[in-house]
């Protein structure tokens, strides 16, 4: 029980921090621009990202930016790169994901109580780190990444999922695809079965983010 008040209140304290005093940098701007752009028909990858803003945003994946919809959706982006409240409410989003995602994880592998004590545990220590909180008050995309690596862990038993969400951080960030191979392993048997159904849910789910936002050069350009 105390773990668990000690888990809120950390939560309840970074979430008060980042509200009132984090700064939103260029990370977040872009996943904010990304959204409204994918939101607005317009393409991502083929230059003029940010008009009137000195700022590259065109260098992460398409599911980065369909992260960010529905907090820019709320907070519409507004052409000024000030507060960006979207920016905030996505950080703080991917970061309770991470802490949720880490709760589950723990029951999942302990049953019963030693489940939701180990739960509690990862939950809280997540929440106690000082590396999580400052991705989450520089308000950028890295809890992202985590969360959905979490989700694939939680998803183990499943190639399709594991292949799905393992191909959605590789799509949000490109260097999470090198986790690939050890997803692809699932529980760590060798069934090439298993390998083969996640290989093609990766792959599906990859080339159905990535092939309707290519620019006209195609993959090279894209690249």
């Amino acid at each position: 029980t105390a773990l668990a008040i000690a888990a809120v209140l950390l939560a309840a304290g970074r979430i008060a921090l980042n509200v009132t005093d984090s700064q939103v940098i260029d990370v977040g701007v872009a996943g904010v621009i990304g959204a409204d752009r994918l939101v607005d028909g317009e393409e991502l990858y083929a230059g003029g990202f940010s008009e009137g803003i000195d700022l590259r945003g065109d260098v992460y994946g398409p599911a980065n930016y369909l992260a960010y919809v529905p907090a820019e959706q709320l907070w519409p982006w507004e052409g000024v790169w000030d507060d960006v409240p979207a920016a905030h409410v996505a950080a703080i989003g991917f970061d309770l994901l991470c802490a949720l995602g880490l709760f589950a994880l723990g029951r999942r592998l302990r049953d019963g109580a030693e489940g939701k004590g180990l739960g509690l545990a990862l939950a809280f220590a997540w929440l106690a780190c000082p590396f999580t909180l400052y991705a989450m008050n520089a308000n950028a995309n890295d809890s992202l990444v985590a969360a959905l690596g979490i989700g694939a862990l939680l998803t183990l038993g499943s190639p399709t999922a594991r292949g799905a969400l393992t191909a959605l951080a590789a799509a949000a960030k490109f260097g999470s695809a090198a986790l690939a191979p050890l997803f692809a392993t699932g529980t760590g048997e060798r069934r090439w079965r298993s390998a083969a159904i996640f290989t093609l849910a990766f792959a599906a789910v990859a080339a159905g983010l990535v092939l309707p936002l290519l620019p006209d050069g195609g993959l090279r350009d894209f690249y």
